[in-house]
């Protein structure tokens, strides 16, 4: 029996499922990465060790998986792909499963004929970033506690402390309220405006907060996410060597299946996840097309450090450009591991200072109020 034949015995291909088990999926289906994981993995090995077409491998997959909502859509990948659709273009009608960026690595493996390798790239891609968001929950678990304790000490001044000096401070606001410090004006502000408000204020930091983790997960708030990455000096190193590290390795990888160099830089293009970078880098290829060197290239695009521009060169000196751009991938991979592991292990510092400051603001706000008071009768004392 063929390892093909095997396969099919245990997990039959087609749409064999139970209809009262059908869920609706589109646009809005959300599957978490990890579990995503799990979809792509088994869909590459079959793939690429066993020959058997992606229509069938999603579904053989869906047959093994218990949520219906992951085996829902794999079913509707497999039939669009036996459609005519794309993978790419199907992995795009779920937008929240799968980012621009997802699809995109999708489709230059399709088009260097390495669909195996693109779903396992995308896989190793999320495993990555489920375990980066998993190190900075790590390394934030304490500060994000200390930072719900200041939170809950906030919450506690202006509804529980401020109440109580609000009669203290009375007086001087309605005879001399130049005199009250700015801070103490605005927490007896926000003092005021809770205890008669709170419901609405509540119910709105509840509805901003569910509204901003939507928008992050969005594409135009990954866009904004990223390029916010890109202004902090702490975080712009990982992020840049993370996206040219991933040009390079399709860039490579097409190369390697025999696609032309220019053509191999702008599919690679695709995989930029910001749009002003991914303008700039999809300017790389025509211009090699042009006539010029990739080394040249790589050098006025100003967007490679040295050393990649070095295995470049080597790779046109010795015609072995793929290997050579693959090696360039690695390098930038282990510089991002090397930023992020300087980040992770400041993260705490800089979140611990962050919160620092509000504290001494809190306490000032509330200290400066009462010596006001207390300067200002002493002031009506020495000058009845």
């Amino acid at each position: 029996m063929s390892l093909q034949s095997a396969i099919i015995g245990v997990f039959p291909f087609g749409e064999s499922r139970n209809q009262d088990e059908q869920v609706e999926v589109g646009e809005f289906t959300y599957i978490p990465p990890s579990r995503l994981v799990e979809i792509l993995e088994p869909a590459a090995s079959m793939v690429g060790s066993s020959r058997i077409s992606p229509d069938e491998a999603f579904d053989s997959v869906a047959a093994s998986l218990e949520d219906p909502i992951s085996r829902e859509v794999c079913f509707t990948l497999a039939r669009d792909i036996r459609d005519g659709v794309a993978l790419a273009d199907a992995m795009g009608r779920f937008p929240r499963t799968f980012s621009p960026e997802v699809t995109a690595m999708i489709a230059v493996g399709a088009e260097g004929g390495a669909m195996a390798e693109a779903l396992n790239e995308v896989a190793a891609h999320l495993t990555e970033d489920t375990e980066l968001w998993e190190s900075v929950a790590k390394a934030a678990r304490y500060p994000m506690f200390v930072l719900v304790a200041f939170f809950a000490t906030l919450l506690a001044t202006i509804t529980a402390v401020i109440p109580k000096e609000e009669a203290t401070f009375s007086d001087l606001m309605e005879k001399a309220p130049d005199l009250m410090p700015v801070g103490t004006r605005v927490l007896l502000w926000m003092s005021q405006e809770y205890r008669a408000h709170w419901i609405i204020v509540s119910a709105a930091f509840a509805v901003l907060t569910i509204g901003l983790i939507r928008y992050i997960k969005s594409y135009e708030g990954k866009q904004m996410l990223n390029k916010m990455l890109l202004t902090i000096p702490v975080t712009k190193r990982v992020t840049l060597s993370v996206i040219r590290a991933r040009f390079l390795r399709h860039a490579g990888r097409l190369m390697r299946s025999k696609k032309p160099s220019s053509e191999a830089f702008l599919l690679a293009a695709r995989s930029v996840p910001i749009e002003e970078l991914a303008e700039r880098y999809q300017e790389i290829g025509p211009r090699i097309q042009e006539g010029f060197s990739v080394t040249e290239v790589l050098r006025d695009s100003e967007l490679f450090p040295g050393r990649v521009i070095t295995y470049a060169g080597a790779g046109e000196r010795s015609g072995f450009m793929a290997d050579m751009l693959e090696k360039a991938a690695r390098h930038e991979t282990r510089q991002a591991d090397k930023a992020l592991a300087k980040l992770l292990a400041a993260l705490p510092n800089y979140m611990l200072l962050f919160v620092s400051i509000f504290v001494v603001a809190l306490v000032y706000a509330q200290y400066a109020g009462i010596f006001a008071v207390n300067r200002y009768y002493q002031t009506l004392a020495m000058h009845p």
